[in-house]
């Protein structure tokens, strides 16, 4: 997932949600298993995670002056309704909404769909079990 618009959001808590697919040995990123199969990594529960793989990402046409970009890091949706709207248009059965909490804040902006999402970008993540 990547942003499509960098803003500014006023934060009032250190939390939100994120969609992870649930298997029988545990949890995995959203599409991570389908797309990436030699990244796939479980998603630790119950203990904090830092983001490995933060790397440069843009927003803009790649020709455009007017590209900016950000580091990569956990998107982690901030309303648990934007979290469902997405398991409901993009998940399987197989996908689960977790709370996740949040540190180390990289950006704020939003995710676009039919609607925006407002979108924290982190470098650490603590996903809450169930």
């Amino acid at each position: 997932m990547c942003l499509t618009k960098l803003k500014k959001i006023r934060l009032h808590k250190n939390y939100g949600w994120q969609v992870l697919e649930k298997t029988d040995k545990g949890l995995l990123p959203f599409y991570m298993k389908r797309v990436y199969t030699f990244f796939t990594r479980f998603v630790p529960t119950n203990q904090w995670e830092r983001d490995e793989f933060q790397m440069q990402v843009g927003i803009g046409p790649l020709d455009s002056p007017y590209v900016r970009t950000y580091v990569s890091g956990f998107h982690i949706f901030l309303r648990k309704k934007d979290a469902k709207e997405m398991l409901e248009k993009y998940g399987y059965p197989c996908h689960v909404i977790r709370k996740v909490y949040f540190r180390d804040m990289i950006t704020t902006g939003y995710q676009r769909s039919n609607n925006e999402w407002p979108v924290v970008v982190a470098g650490e993540r603590f996903v809450e079990e169930k």
